[in-house]
This record gives structure tokens, sequence and C-alpha cells, in this order.
């Protein structure tokens, strides 16, 4: 029986060490890092974050106002009124910046569904050829962090969705929408999948953002499976009936030209409230950061936790076999 459990105490520290060690060896790429959005990287005080595409149309058009390579769709910018999104130190998650969408200043764009966008890009210099191929690089899975604080005031007025999304190009080299993952404003999350945004969300269960908090929102890309998780403050998050699907397919309405193979950019978005004609409330966003990586996060934790339950079933069993030897003894010694 000990020559049972030595080979067992072998066998859990071969597992042990090999799981722990492709866990700890994990490819990681960072892709951007906003720094919370802080000085000296980033100017506050009611600074624009981003200047306005331009020419309209022409990706990596820089408009007057971009800190740190961002680009916006907001037009209030190129027609020369207040600029809607803002860094400012009032309200922050962490350090002393963080960035603010000012609802009222939403521009009602009818090209991008009322929605207003700020954005970076992964590659530089800036054009198709030199997009990042996460598949391709050996880190299939991007993975995309905010906190997000939505500031919400009057339900039928609010800015209907605030969140991150992200665009790519399929293998066929069409640029489209990867996903949205917003909030609306009873604090429920809403994902874009499957086709054109707005006819295909899938909501979560309701009022999981608290109003006025401070929340983490990470986004879970795998490119290999083309599909998505929703984490917020480290809970997975389910969507759809039951709010039973964890793995959301990346939102598919070009299938015919081939699946996303290249992440072309990413940021965030604000929506003009289209139903009431005006939009109050704002949203406020810190510490965003975009990696890639070899493999999901939470499949680390299972390997280890993989490790840590063949440990206990090892003891367990070890356990059991030296009450039995000593009932043995007991019972021969009479």
């Amino acid at each position: 029986m000990s020559s049972i459990t030595s080979k067992g105490r072998m066998l859990l520290t071969v597992m042990t060490v090999v799981l722990v060690s492709g866990a700890a060896s994990a490819q990681s790429i960072l892709l951007y890092d906003s720094g919370g959005f802080e000085f000296p990287t980033f100017n506050g005080g009611g600074a624009t974050l981003a200047g306005y595409n331009a020419p309209p149309g022409t990706p990596g058009g820089q408009g007057t106002g971009s800190q740190n390579g961002w680009s916006t769709s907001d037009l209030n910018q190129f027609i020369g009124f207040p600029a809607a999104g803002l860094v400012q130190n009032t309200i922050v998650q962490s350090g002393s910046q963080a960035f603010h969408v000012i609802g009222e200043r939403l521009f009602d764009d009818p090209s991008l569904g009322g929605g207003t966008l700020y954005w970076r890009y992964p590659d530089t210099p800036q054009f198709p050829g030199n997009v990042f191929n996460p598949v391709a690089s050996g880190t299939p899975i991007v993975v995309a962090q905010t906190g997000l604080y939505r500031n919400d005031a009057v339900l039928t007025t609010d800015i209907p969705l605030k969140g991150m999304y992200f665009e790519g190009l399929r293998s066929g080299g069409l640029q489209r929408m990867i996903t949205q993952v917003a909030v609306d404003p009873t604090g429920t999350i809403q994902v874009t999948s499957l086709n054109a945004f707005p006819n295909s969300t899938l909501s979560s269960a309701p009022g999981l953002v608290a109003n006025q908090t401070w929340v983490d929102i990470r986004v879970q890309m795998d490119f290999s499976s083309q599909s998505f998780r929703v984490f917020l403050n480290n809970t997975l998050i389910g969507f759809g009936p039951g709010q039973a699907l964890t793995n959301v397919p990346f939102r598919d309405s070009d299938i015919a030209n081939g699946p996303f193979d290249r992440l072309r950019e990413y940021g965030y978005a604000a929506y003009f409230n289209s139903f009431a004609g005006i939009t109050t409330g704002d949203v406020y966003f810190d510490n965003f950061s975009l990696n890639a990586i070899s493999i999901p996060e939470p499949a680390s934790l299972a390997l280890i936790g993989l490790c840590i339950t063949c440990g206990g079933m090892l003891y367990y069993r070890r356990q059991v076999s030296k009450n039995k030897q000593a009932d043995l003894d007991i019972e021969v010694s009479r």
C-alpha cells in the first residue's frame, strides 16, 4: 500500500509541475494600457480624449485633440461644438483622472445608429496589412478590461447603451463589428451576437450593474472559437433565456467572407437617446487595458484547481488506507 501512495505522490508532483508550469508559461502580449488615463500621458481638466476621425471614414485620420492615438466619431468636434468625451479628475476609479462621456453632448449620428465611438488601433502604422492577428501570434485570446461608472438620472432619457466595442477584419478582408458589450439604464448588460446590431442583442439578468458605482467589466474574446465571455467584477455572466449562454458567438453577419482573423480596433461607445430625442446622464471609464494571451484566464485557475482536487483525492485514499491498516493491526493484536 505504501508503494501505491508513493506513486500517487509522484504523480501529483509531476501533474503539479507540468500544469502549473504550463499556466505560468502562457504567452501574453500587451496591446494597450491606458495607464488609468493619468497625466502626463493624458492631459486632464476637461481636455478632449480623441480627435475626430478626419477625413470621415478614413482609418487613422487624426483630428485635433487626439491623445495617445485615440480617435472619435463625435461630430460635435467636427463642427466646432463642445466635445462629448473628456478626461477629467472629479470621478475616478483610481489615480486622479478618468474618461467622461457627457450624455447631453452626445450627437445623434444616424450612420452609427445614434452612437458615438472612441477607439484606438492595435496596429502601428495603421493599415490592414499590419493588423494584429491573435491566432497567428500564438495568442488567440484577447482580453479587454475597463472600469465603468454609470451615472443615470432619468430612466427614459439616459444614455441607452454605454460600454466597449470591438471591430475586426474577416479573412475575406471586410471590417465588421466583432461585438459590443454595453450597459443599459436598468443596469442590464447587453451584448451583440449573430447579426447586425441592434437586432440581435442578448441580455444578462437585469440590474447587475449598480448606478453610481465603479465596476470592472472584462471581455474575453477567443478568435479560435469565434466566441467571447463577459465577466463583471470577476464573475462570469450568462446571457439569453435563463442567462444560460456564457460562450457567446461573435457577431456573424458576414460569415460568407470567412471568420474574424484580425483585431482592427477597440474602444468605447455611448449612444444618443433617439427615442426620447434628448439624452441625459453620464458614463465614466477608467483603467482600460487590452492583452492577447495563449490560454483563457480561467483555464489556468482550472488547471491548478485540478491539481488541488487530485491531491485531495490521493490524500483521502492514503488516509483511508492508513485507517484500514490501523484497524487490521488492532484486530491482529487482539
